[in-house]
């Protein structure tokens, strides 16, 4: 099926539910109402209406921002693969799967970048 989208369907873990109020909040604070149904959860801050931003360009500077702090590559490798930034103090917050494809990118960065 060409062009058509495919998303990856993720449960609602209480870290993702808690992301989801913050950016409530911040698009109350930013357009002074309550978001409705084809406003955008994750919006350009910038933009005097609600904007999309593309969550790769988010993923994009959070790694390059990780990068210039010196951050592991095998774990930058990790988040740019899945999505999903993992630490011991929110491992609690993920499923078993999320676990496991993050692990596998782990170790798929290891071999890929030499460590």
């Amino acid at each position: 099926m060409k062009g058509k989208s495919v998303r990856k369907s993720r449960k609602i873990t209480p870290l993702r539910a808690t992301i989801f109020e913050d950016q409530e909040r911040k698009f109350v604070r930013r357009f002074g109402r309550e978001p409705g149904p084809n406003d955008p959860v994750f919006f350009d801050p910038e933009s005097p209406t609600p904007k999309s931003i593309d969550p790769r360009e988010v993923l994009a500077s959070f790694i390059e921002a990780g990068r210039e702090a010196g951050t592991d590559p095998v774990l930058l490798y990790a988040v740019g693969k899945t999505g999903m930034i993992v630490s011991e103090s929110n491992m609690s917050l993920f499923s078993d799967e999320e676990l496991r494809e993050w692990e596998e990118a782990v170790e798929e960065g290891k071999r890929i970048l030499g460590h």
